[in-house]
């Protein structure tokens, strides 16, 4: 078979660059891309933005980090770029410096946008109680606010903070925790927050730190009982009699008596501030009204600090609210003899200071247990519907049960009641205090005396007075 003959092609001929030949340039050219690239992809990046991403631990929990004064996050799984340099660290719990260091961060350079540097920091912080108290006192602050919350929903969730006082406790060498651990668990309302206190128990006993306590062992016995809104029915079983006071320079004098405050009640979360208490009531004295316009005005007159042209100084130092004396201008050129309201609780005890050395006595606000006892010898009289009390009766407190919700000495602890803390010598700071007596607004045939309100001490409230108290 004849083959076709095949037209001559004129051969391709790359030409010499800078006298080599093609094969050595192309060779040359690819190796210099490939450079490129490699100083775009695997050093450029590592020259403008050079550091480390830095890991900052703590065995502690919630710790914030400040960085060059500038806070970044906290220690809770944080990894965050820190540019080279040296560089000024704090960290931070409950508002306090706990520890501080220079960072210096070196300026790596090949390959950083492929393999992260990164760089571990870790808090020492062992063996410190004064961390722990400070996280104990933030703990029962929180926790305090989060029993007002029985229920919670998947868009508002619980934190676990008991759980994060039992590793700060491990962390600080902590090794015991019963007392305080009572206590909080008088705050236990619902039952995420049982969820964060058995979690806590794990911890403590996994760390070896004492937990235990014959109080606690009790409480925590009934708890599944009290978050249960199907319990029993305690019965107050007991008929108060209550003599009837003396009156001596202004005040009535309420002889030593045993009392039995609250009422009949569930045993659970609906009957906690009602459940009834025995308590042995000591002589004491209370005045027969509560204080006035014009009492407060003398105050105010010798006290500035509580005057209401300060109230930013006073909100700033946490000791009352926006609604401090709203509405209200005391003045000692005015005997207003209505009674004080829109004050909050520390500005109703630093009256009682005032007053107590002015008259060289120990006045203070009633506890709770006295005003049942006073509410109990005032238990014929009317229900004061407005701040004008109507009582031509000389021989009993006036405006007891209406007219103002009172202010007492007592806080205010949910299952306080139940556990026997409401007897207990143990305290730490709290923010609510227990107030009794329903105001002019409420419905007389509603309240009683063994109702309990609730009310946070820098809080002022229009329908909110006190009356003063002392001991015999």
């Amino acid at each position: 078979m004849k083959k076709d003959k095949l037209p001559e092609v004129e051969k391709v001929v790359l030409p010499k660059f800078l006298g080599m030949r093609p094969g050595k340039y192309i060779l040359i050219a690819l190796v210099i891309v490939i450079l490129i690239l490699f100083f775009l992809i695997g050093i450029l990046p590592g020259i403008l933005n050079g550091g480390r991403y830095v890991s900052f631990n703590s065995e502690l929990s919630n710790v914030g980090i400040i960085l060059d004064e500038k806070y970044i996050g906290s220690t809770e799984g944080s990894r965050i770029f820190v540019p080279s340099g040296e560089h000024k660290v704090e960290f931070i719990k409950d508002s306090e410096v706990i520890y501080s260091e220079t960072l210096k961060i070196d300026h790596p350079i090949v390959l950083t946008l492929i393999f992260k540097r990164t760089l571990d920091v870790n808090v020492p912080v062992a063996n410190n109680k004064e961390i722990y108290q400070r996280a104990l006192i933030s703990t029962i602050e929180q926790i305090e606010a989060y029993s007002a919350i029985t229920d919670y929903s998947e868009f508002y969730n619980y934190p676990p903070l008991i759980e994060n006082l039992a590793r700060d406790a491990a962390s600080c060498g902590i090794n015991d925790v019963a007392e305080e651990l009572f206590f909080i668990s008088n705050f236990i309302t619902s039952n995420e927050m049982k969820l964060d206190l058995d979690n806590a128990i794990k911890l403590f006993e996994d760390n070896n730190i004492n937990y235990k306590s014959d109080s606690f062992n009790n409480l925590y016995s009934k708890l599944d009982d009290i978050l249960d809104s199907n319990s029993d029915m305690v019965y107050l079983n007991t008929i108060n009699s209550v003599n009837l006071p003396k009156k001596e320079n202004n005040m009535f004098v309420y002889d030593e008596t045993e009392f039995t405050i609250g009422s009949d009640s569930l045993v659970n979360i609906f009957g906690i501030n009602t459940y009834p208490v025995k308590q042995l009531v000591k002589p004491f004295a209370v005045s027969t009204s509560y204080v006035s316009e014009y009492d407060y005005a003398l105050f105010i007159s010798e006290n500035p600090y509580w005057a209401k042209s300060n109230i930013d100084t006073l909100i700033q130092d946490g000791m009352v609210d926006e609604y401090y004396l709203a509405g209200i201008f005391p003045s000692v050129d005015n005997k207003s003899l209505l009674p004080i309201r829109n004050v909050s609780w520390y500005a109703a005890n630093a009256y009682c200071e005032w007053l107590s050395k002015k008259n060289n006595e120990s006045y203070r606000l009633l506890s709770e247990a006295e005003w049942e006892v006073v509410a109990a010898s005032c238990e014929n009289k009317n229900y004061s519907n407005s701040l004008i009390v109507i009582d031509n009766d000389e021989t009993l407190p006036k405006g007891v049960k209406g007219c103002l919700w009172e202010l007492t000495s007592t806080s205010y602890i949910p299952l306080s009641r139940i556990s026997g803390l409401y007897n207990s010598d143990i305290s730490y700071p709290t923010t609510d205090v227990v107030i009794k007596g329903g105001s002019f607004i409420n419905n007389s045939t509603t309240i009683k005396p063994s109702d309990v309100g609730v009310i946070e001490k820098k809080t002022t409230s229009e329908y909110t007075g006190f009356r003063v108290a002392k001991d015999i």
